[in-house]
């Protein structure tokens, strides 16, 4: 009786292993980034049935067929998105990162108002930014106690 117990762990043991083996391996994704305001493929290992985004504020998504899915970045931040099959099954579970697309972005801020600037050889406006950006993204203009020009790095001053 002794000995039928360890032979008992280990068979108890071996059978969660198969358990784990048998998970789709995409069910545990590394982070997937899309830059802001664009979209990014992604392929899935089997046919998808249902696609959630943890916060649609941050992230979107538009099923190209049951194998493809273009997640478009919408505000900087994380969230998560799950794809899932028929069946039920995990084809992909992971976060979503939306962060800056280059190098030359720059990201004004006038307390809870924020404003997204392309910069190469002159700073333009991004038409759409961000939510949260209120009339800041509109152009309307209004009172601010913030300086009237910004300049980050090597770009030049940004006219608000």
């Amino acid at each position: 009786m002794f000995l039928d117990r360890p032979i008992r762990l280990v068979l108890a043991a071996a059978g969660g292993v198969c358990v784990l083996a048998a998970l789709p391996h995409a069910a545990s994704a590394q982070a997937f980034s899309v830059p802001l305001s664009e979209s990014r493929p992604l392929s899935l290992p089997g046919s998808a049935s249902d696609v959630l985004v943890g916060d649609p504020a941050i992230a979107d998504v538009t099923v190209v067929d049951h194998h493809h899915i273009l997640v478009h970045g919408k505000m900087f931040g994380r969230t998560n998105l799950v794809v899932m099959d028929g069946a039920g099954r995990t084809l992909f579970s992971g976060p979503i990162v939306v962060s800056a697309a280059d190098e030359d972005h720059v990201s004004l801020f006038r307390g809870s108002q924020q404003s997204e600037y392309s910069c190469s050889t002159r700073c333009e406006r991004i038409s759409g930014a961000a939510a949260g950006a209120g009339g800041a993204a509109s152009g309307g203009g209004g009172a601010s106690s913030a300086p009237a020009m910004q300049s980050v790095g090597n770009a030049p001053p940004v006219q608000p």
